[in-house]
């Protein structure tokens, strides 16, 4: 089940210019938890889970995109869990003329099909304004779904929430690792319920867990 860091942790919530979030979590304990870490020492008191990506997960995009029109898909950390990665279960969904960028730190041009609008670009999400510029490059002005799967720490994923500007009408944010990590734990319950739909998948403490943000 997910994790309250909130409880753990000497816990601020700073005031927010990030449309979509009712505040900026932020952590501020001089001998634990930092806001730029990916994990937390004690985070796995039942062990950690055995699969990074579950078949709850996989199944969780299904009843996700099932029966939506999805033409562009931005994935952040892409790759890196080969057949069972998340961009083979994004692309079943993708319009023919759709668009989809993953970006990466580490090179994934070997996904690239031109014919099929897959780019990936090597940089990390936290250069906005070099991502947003490959963005434009490729034709991609609005964004169906965002995945977000990169680093998870709460200044990245906060960073990463920043996308969300391009979002279509009907738009989705799908935040992967949501019961353990501390970045995409978090900021589900900063996000404006008034804005966005927030439902958790797969909350079973030997998953990952996987939540998704609806515009509404």
């Amino acid at each position: 089940m997910r994790k309250e860091y909130e409880t753990d942790y000497y816990f601020l919530k700073d005031k927010s210019n990030i449309d979509g979030l009712t505040y900026i979590p932020n952590f501020e304990d001089p001998n634990g938890f930092k806001n730029h870490q990916d994990d937390c020492p004690d985070v796995y008191t039942n062990g950690r889970p055995p699969l990074e990506i579950s078949d709850c997960n996989l199944q969780a995009i299904d009843s996700i995109l099932l029966g939506r029109t999805i033409n562009n898909i931005v994935e952040i950390g892409v790759g890196r869990n080969e057949t069972r990665s998340f961009i083979h279960k994004l692309l079943q969904y993708k319009t023919k003329n759709g668009i989809y960028c993953g970006i990466d730190v580490e090179d994934k041009s070997y996904l690239n099909d031109l014919e099929k609008n897959v780019f990936t670009l090597k940089e990390t999400s936290m250069k906005q304004i070099a991502v947003r510029k490959y963005f434009n490059q490729i034709g991609l002005h609005e964004i169906d779904v965002l995945l977000i799967d990169g680093n998870h720490s709460v200044d990245t994923v906060v960073n990463d929430f920043k996308y969300s500007d391009l979002l279509s009408k009907k738009g989705i944010i799908i935040f992967h690792d949501t019961n353990y990590h501390p970045g995409p734990n978090i900021i589900l319950d900063a996000i404006d319920k008034e804005k966005y739909l927030v439902i958790e998948y797969c909350t079973q403490d030997d998953d990952f867990g996987l939540s998704a943000a609806f515009k509404v």
